[in-house]
Order: structure tokens, then sequence, then C-alpha cells
């Protein structure tokens, strides 16, 4: 004697993550070019970049990266790995995030006469002292803290 027996069984469905899907879509375009030669590749670089990397998280991008490139500018902090020479993944970080603004002394600017602008008028800038600044970016941001700092004093409290 043979039952059919109907079992129900509920799967759940788990969502792949960014760094799947970012890593599925790679392969695609691979396996694509690679079943495809007579396509032309793209002529440029490639730049992926991810933004607003905090202070705390870039020495993991730093060991992840191996060797990287350091650049910053007047508003960014990035650490930049190439990979091969059609690929660059980089980290953007506001630079008043990770660097320190040090006051390193003043200058005088003369007086001059701004041009008119469309709807503005000729203004006169009297002189005037401004101080200077510099940005220290130290290179221990790059370097994961020792054990000990992470684990705090003993008294519960993190540092």
């Amino acid at each position: 004697m043979a039952f059919d027996v109907e079992e129900q069984v509920e799967v759940a469905t788990v969502e792949p993550t960014e760094q799947q899907k970012l890593s599925a879509s790679l392969r695609e375009l691979a396996d694509f070019y690679d079943a495809h030669p007579e396509l032309s590749a793209p002529d440029w670089q490639t730049e992926f970049t991810v933004f607003n990397v905090k202070k705390e998280d870039l020495p993991l991008y730093a060991k992840a990266f191996g060797s990287a490139e350091k650049y910053f500018d007047e508003y960014s902090f990035q650490l930049q790995r190439k990979f091969g020479d059609k690929i660059l993944l980089r980290t953007y970080s506001s630079r008043e995030t990770v660097c320190e603004r040090v006051k390193i002394g003043e200058k005088t600017v003369p007086a001059h006469v701004v041009p008119a602008k469309p709807a503005e008028e000729e203004k006169y800038v009297e002189e005037a002292v401004v101080d200077v600044f510099e940005w220290k970016c130290p290179d221990a941001i790059l370097k994961p803290k020792p054990v000990e700092e992470e684990a705090g004093d003993g008294d519960g409290v993190s540092n």
C-alpha cells in the first residue's frame, strides 16, 4: 500500500551581500569576455570607490590591499589599489575624518580688488593676516590597533 504524503518545507531565502553581488557581477563580466574574444574590451581603467570609509575601518582596507597608494587632497583621504591594469579599487573618506588640521603659521594677504561679476559690483578687500593650516595624515592610521588597546584596561569600558 502506497501513500502520497505532501510535505511542505519552508525554505528560507538569504539575500546575497553587496560583496557577493559585486563578485558575481565581475565573474559574469569576465565570463562574458572569455566567451566573446571577438569583442573589444573597454580602453579605459574601471574604478570602484567605497565612499565614507570610517577612520577605524581604514586599517582593514590597508591590510587587505597589502600594497596600496595613499592619496589626499584638500577634501579627501583615499587608499587605492590596482588590480591588473584595468581595475582600480579606492576608499574615500573626508579628510577631516582621517587627518588633523594643524595651524602652522600666519600670512599677510595684501589689499586687492575683486573684479565685478554679473549681478555683483567690484569689491575692495583690505590687507589681512590669515591663519595658514596644513593637514597631518598619520601613517599610523593604516596600522591595526594592538590587541591590548582594543581590549581596554579591564574596567569594562572600551577606550
